[in-house]
């Protein structure tokens, strides 16, 4: 039985202004849903830590996706989880024409 698809992806080399604006992840989080046909229905959820770090979410009718920023470095940590097929390429895409720097990413059948 299949459950879903999850696409991980670590980013690095990315414009750290746009990856560490709470705005901007907001933005983005909000157009990755339509993006790749799936459904909204929760967030973005934006938040900075103390120590600079910074997680943002947002809850699909088909799961979720997120974005990690660490509160060092260029990169961050995306994922979206999908109890229906999308298009891995649409999402990196969209995150490198966001943030910059490179993404690898593995999609995982569950």
């Amino acid at each position: 039985m299949r459950l879903g698809f999850h696409w991980l992806a670590n980013a690095s080399g990315c414009d750290s202004a746009k990856i560490r604006d709470p705005g901007h992840v907001h933005e983005v989080l909000q157009a990755l849903a339509p993006a790749l046909g799936l459904v909204c229905v929760g967030g973005p959820k934006v938040h900075v830590n103390d120590d600079g770090s910074l997680v943002g979410f947002v809850l699909l009718a088909e799961s979720h996706a997120s974005i990690h920023v660490p509160a060092a470095g260029g990169g961050y940590l995306a994922d979206v989880f999908s109890c229906v097929v999308f298009e891995t390429e649409v999402a990196r895409d969209l995150l490198l024409a966001a943030f910059g720097g490179s993404i690898d990413g593995h999609l995982v059948k569950r």
